[in-house]
């Protein structure tokens, strides 16, 4: 009899052992359960906020657009680029000069003093306060850029006669290929096509 009755105690333990695991498995099944449900919740959310963040950037790229054309669908920038250190040395004039931020001053013997205005106008010195920077450049007209990546048609080319500059505001002082370092640096003299690397 007390075999029995050990035997009967065991089957007890085995069977609370059991139901004990049952009611484990249970509530890791629930907590599985949930977890799906507010996964798929939360799958359903991020579905929402990607087709919210693809219509705006679809609206900034129309609005960013828009303001582009208001600004004109052609424009015209000037650069008027500085004696260089042979040009010093030989005691030239500079005959263009900035007169403002649209305003630029030619000096003839012949003709005088003109004034042309265009939609921007860089002259002078790299550095402040006259801006002919290369990051100035870029600046100015980097929201272009943006327009292309858009998807927008867009045209930025130089034009002058040789030695004006066309190279070195598009490239920077190297020419093709420079003003970007190996690790991504953009070098301040690069041109505007080596910034929109």
């Amino acid at each position: 009899a007390s075999r029995a009755k050990s035997e009967a105690e065991a089957a007890q333990r085995r069977a609370a052992q059991a139901r004990q695991q049952t009611e484990t498995l249970e509530a890791q099944a629930k907590a599985t359960r949930e977890e799906i449900e507010a996964a798929e919740s939360m799958r359903g959310r991020m579905a929402q906020l990607a087709a919210l963040l693809n219509a705006q950037a679809e609206l900034r790229k129309k609005l960013h657009n828009r303001i582009e054309d208001l600004k004109g669908k052609i424009r015209v920038y000037v650069r008027v680029r500085p004696l260089s250190k042979k040009e010093l040395k030989n005691k030239c004039e500079n005959v263009a000069s900035k007169e403002g931020q649209h305003t630029i001053k030619v000096v003839d013997e012949k003709s005088g003093e003109k004034h042309w205005d265009f939609d921007q106008v860089f002259a002078g010195n790299p550095g402040p306060p006259d801006g002919n920077s290369q990051e100035a450049i870029f600046r100015d007209t980097k929201y272009l850029i943006t327009s292309a990546v858009d998807g927008y048609n867009v045209c930025i080319f130089a034009y002058g006669q040789t030695g004006s500059g066309k190279t070195f505001t598009m490239f920077g002082p190297g020419g093709a290929g420079d003003g970007v370092s190996p690790t991504g640096e953009v070098d301040e003299l690069a041109g505007l096509t080596p910034r929109c690397v």
